[in-house]
């Protein structure tokens, strides 16, 4: 009999110690979703791309998007579809931008093709390309020099639609608008912010 009692007592504490430890998984659980869902805000996307573009931009920047021109003097400036395609690829990569983001970029893309065959061009920056695609500026060093020290200076959240607009060191403010897909932010829009406010 004494077996039989030592088995039960056994399996009730086995029980006791199961039960213990899935409660502190289920409570784990939820901190980590807690913590995720904080996490997941749309400034965090917006400062979150823009790590991902610093530490991604000289391999994106190799990407050769655009051909002819300047290195051969003898053709005129067009559209890499391949390689454009390669470098939305490659953006798409970081996790942080909606298909409209996308598909706006490569929309840019065939508009700017058009523009080239309207308008041949050889020499000097191609146009609509004076500028980094993603940042819309050639000078944003203060971005990456402020990027621990950003402030939000404006945010509204309208159902799954998000503005936010951020200041970095020497007045430099971009707009981001991100739309909320599934548990997350994706980045639909960056604009430079030139207004005073």
């Amino acid at each position: 009999m004494t077996i039989f009692r030592n088995i039960f007592l056994l399996i009730i504490v086995t029980s006791i110690i199961a039960c213990s430890h899935t409660n502190t998984k289920k409570d784990d659980t939820n901190s980590t979703l807690l913590q995720h869902t904080i996490e997941i805000s749309p400034e965090h996307t917006a400062i979150a791309f823009l790590n991902w573009y610093k530490q991604n931009e000289d391999s994106l920047n190799k990407i050769k998007i655009i051909t002819g021109g300047l290195q051969d003097t003898t053709t005129f400036y067009s559209i890499d579809f391949k390689e454009s395609e390669k470098y939305l690829s490659e953006l798409k990569k970081s996790g942080y931008l909606s298909n409209q983001f996308l598909n706006n970029l490569r929309t840019f893309f065939k508009i700017s093709n058009e523009r080239f065959k309207e308008h041949p061009q050889n020499d000097g920056p191609a146009e609509g390309f004076e500028a980094d695609l993603i940042m819309k500026a050639q000078d944003y060093s203060e971005v990456w020099e402020s990027l621990d020290h950003v402030k939000v200076i404006a945010k509204k959240i309208d159902g799954n639609k998000a503005f936010i607009k951020l200041l970095f060191t020497g007045n430099y403010k971009t707009n981001y608008y991100l739309t909320q897909n599934g548990n997350k932010w994706l980045i639909d829009r960056i604009d430079n912010d030139f207004s005073g406010n």
